[in-house]
């Protein structure tokens, strides 16, 4: 099973020492009752890791609940939507293997996506593709 849904928001940001690209169904984030997803990890890819850590980077889809660090598999990007495929679940989110995002973002905003998702993925076991 795959979740869906329409992103009105996104961004690729980098914060102190943590780069994180973003989408949400809210104006921003941190909406109350938005759909979000947020995939971050640290700007120091090369730093030792903790073994929960796995490679570093962190998926987290509508609340902490539903996060964790390692499970993320694929990410494809495209123009009016980006595809998120699991490759381990999510705690108790059993059964879902995705998530598709339809993007209703501006240009500025895609284009910091597109530039900053190689960034974020580099050295990572996610693969990474553009349309």
């Amino acid at each position: 099973m795959r979740i869906a849904f329409r992103a009105s928001a996104g961004s690729f940001e980098v914060e102190g020492d943590v780069m994180t690209a973003w989408v949400s169904s809210g104006v921003d984030r941190d909406e109350v009752d938005a759909e979000y997803i947020t995939v971050q990890r640290s700007v120091e890819t090369g730093r030792p890791l903790a073994d929960w850590e796995e490679d570093g980077l962190h998926f987290e889809y509508k609340d902490q609940l539903y996060g964790a660090y390692g499970v993320l598999g694929a990410c494809r990007l495209g123009r009016g939507a980006i595809a998120f495929d699991l490759a381990a679940p999510l705690e108790d989110l059993e059964g879902v293997g995705g998530f598709d995002v339809e993007l209703a973002i501006d240009d500025a905003s895609y284009e910091g996506l597109r530039e900053g998702l190689p960034r974020l993925f580099d050295g990572t076991r996610v693969k990474f593709s553009t349309d």
